[in-house]
């Protein structure tokens, strides 16, 4: 048997913090982008152990969605409703499409930003909401340039 390596049997007896933490992870996640963050969460919650690693300082995790400021995109939310904002799917799409410039070729692009448009409010912002995130609609967001309404919502809080 090579050097350094045990039996299963012999494994057995090892005292936990003993073995390395690559080890003793059910599931090794790389990156703390917004998708491994994620994924790190649901898999604690489902009593997994997980190593998450990323190349950033841990002040700076979070990928592209700390540099969109806790901004998320959704259409005809409660916070807009309050706020008199009136949205829908088809104009919302509508300014997606318009902002992507998709080429005719883009078909998994277009299925995966039309379902995102059609979904997000409920799926993304329902499950923001039971991990006790709120947001409040931001009117005239800098990066929604050219678009009909205001579909973007900050969290409370960030910062």
């Amino acid at each position: 048997m090579p050097k350094g390596q045990t039996y299963p049997a012999e494994r057995s007896t090892r005292r936990r913090d003993d073995i390395p933490l690559v080890e003793r992870a059910d599931v090794v996640v790389i990156g703390a982008g917004i998708a491994g963050l994620v994924a790190t969460l649901e898999l604690l919650e489902s009593s997994r152990h997980v190593l998450l690693l990323d190349r950033c300082e841990p002040h700076e995790l979070g990928g592209l969605a700390r540099e969109a400021f806790g901004g998320t995109f959704m259409v005809d939310t409660p916070e807009q409703r309050r706020s008199s904002i009136k949205d829908s799917f088809e104009v919302a799409w509508q300014d997606w499409q318009t902002l992507a410039g998709f080429d005719e070729d883009d078909v998994w692009p277009r299925r995966w930003a039309e379902q995102y448009v059609a979904r997000a409010r409920d799926e993304v912002g329902g499950w923001l909401k039971q991990h006790g995130v709120w947001f409040f609609p931001v009117v005239n967001w800098a990066e929604r340039g050219g678009i009909s309404l205001t579909p973007w919502s900050l969290r409370r809080g960030f910062g």
